[in-house]
């Protein structure tokens, strides 16, 4: 019998205007290759960053580049900003994914549901 065909693992396909940290930047102009959020925290000093300064997204999500979202920050500050929020991010997922987890292992499908009909899959 032949062999199946050997699938190539596709590397991830990432965003235009984002670059390989996952962070919007200009592609045509001047500015090109600059990170966005850069050009919204130095609009907002009225200045470049110096080189100790950071620019941190206060919800994680690095595509949001509204200025209410950005907060610039030294970099030790910023580092503990950042891990702090990882953590917090990492153990509610654990926690929600055990709550999860435990709801499809059959705590949840043997339950009465709103309309009182056994079996009900509409999530506590």
């Amino acid at each position: 019998m032949p062999k199946p065909p050997k699938h190539r693992r596709r590397k991830p396909q990432r965003l235009p205007g984002v670059d390989s940290k996952g962070y919007l930047v200009i592609k045509a102009g001047p500015q090109r290759d600059v990170r966005v959020h850069t050009l919204v925290a130095e609009a907002m000093l009225g200045r470049k960053l110096e080189k100790h300064e950071d620019v941190h997204h206060r919800n994680g999500n690095k595509l949001d580049c509204d200025w209410r979202n950005l907060e610039v920050l030294g970099h030790t500050d910023h580092g503990a900003y950042s891990a702090k929020q990882h953590w917090f991010v990492k153990t509610n997922d654990i926690k929600l994914k055990k709550e999860w987890d435990s709801w499809f292992d059959g705590e949840g499908s043997s339950r009465k549901g709103q309309n009182g009909e056994e079996g009900d899959t509409s999530f506590p």
